[in-house]
């Protein structure tokens, strides 16, 4: 048989079987590699679409005690920090005012709710803006212990405990801070019980205390006191309020809130807790060994030199000591 010259050989049949078969095996890997780069790229299309997701929710936030972390804005007087949970966001107002107020706003679809009012006047100018920039109505505001500042929001609803809180310190501030303070008391409130109260969608647990009340959240995990603070003194009148925080401490603890909010430090984690609770215990050996308020507050500001507050120290050296 004569075979043809060219550029194209022939071959014998077997050669021709085993090199169509190598093709038919060649095309079927290629189909194979198409198709993984197709299911390859799907995935990748699906990760991407759930990575673009919206965050997660707030009842999943809470129920992980996850912290999502706050986005920080320097106001012209005080620092915002926000926290997106979600379906409610937590803006907490730290005034940089000279007793160290913290406030809390707490924002939904549709409004605002304010915890504490704020005493001094520049502050309340300053969130009156802030809130106005939200675009959303302040309905609600919750006055647990900070009750000057009372005639701010004239157009929200407020809560507060039958005796405002710590009111009996108002003019005291009023004499101290003169024309920067504002004095006015709210004149017309709701006043809140103990156990579940519903504002502006969200529930609160309001927890009696000896002044007033503190609030939890279960929407955030979270726990709203007078003072806890991180590097902060606290204001206290006898061993036995001592002995009660430190019983609330280990109850937060046990509770295992992810945020600790109070009205005179930025939110804190549950840590906050157990260095509260060292400073609470060295509290107490200071009292049992000092003769007098000036040898106590002396010694717990070289155990603590960082801490601020040293207002609220001496606040509590005079009643401890009295």
């Amino acid at each position: 048989m004569k075979v043809p010259t060219g550029s194209r050989q022939y071959k014998s049949g077997k050669e021709l079987y085993i090199t169509m078969n190598m093709k038919k095996i060649l095309v079927f890997v290629l189909i194979i590699a198409v198709i993984g780069t197709v299911f390859a790229g799907c995935a990748n299309t699906s990760g991407a679409k759930q990575s673009e997701s919206s965050p997660a929710s707030t009842a999943e936030l809470a129920a992980s005690n996850a912290v999502p972390s706050p986005e920080t804005k320097q106001l012209g007087v005080g620092t915002m920090q926000e926290y997106d949970f979600g379906t409610i966001k937590l803006h907490a107002y730290e005034t940089k005012d000279p007793i160290s107020d913290e406030n809390f706003l707490l924002e939904t679809d549709n409004e605002l709710i304010l915890i504490e009012l704020v005493g001094f006047y520049n502050n309340i100018e300053e969130l009156q803006s802030y809130i106005e920039k939200l675009g959303k109505p302040l309905t609600s505001v919750i006055v647990a212990y900070h009750p000057a500042g009372g005639d701010a929001h004239p157009n929200a609803q407020m809560y507060a405990s039958e005796g405002l809180g710590e009111a009996g310190l108002i003019p005291m501030f009023v004499e101290k801070y003169g024309d920067d303070f504002n004095g006015d008391l709210p004149t017309k409130y709701q006043i809140v019980a103990p156990g579940i109260m519903t504002v502006g969608g969200i529930e609160f647990n309001v927890i009696q205390t000896d002044s007033a009340f503190d609030l939890e959240i279960p929407a955030i995990n979270a726990y709203f006191t007078h003072m806890v603070g991180s590097n902060t003194h606290n204001t206290l009148r006898s061993v036995d309020q001592i002995d009660e925080m430190i019983a609330q401490m280990k109850n937060l603890q046990a509770k295992n809130y992810s945020l600790i909010l109070t009205g005179h430090d930025v939110p804190r984690t549950i840590d906050v807790a157990t260095e509260k609770i060292d400073y609470l215990e060295k509290m107490k050996e200071f009292i049992a060994s000092s003769e007098s308020a000036e040898v106590f507050t002396q010694a717990m500001k070289k155990a603590f030199p960082n801490y601020q507050g040293e207002n609220f120290l001496e606040m509590s050296a005079g009643a401890l000591f009295d």
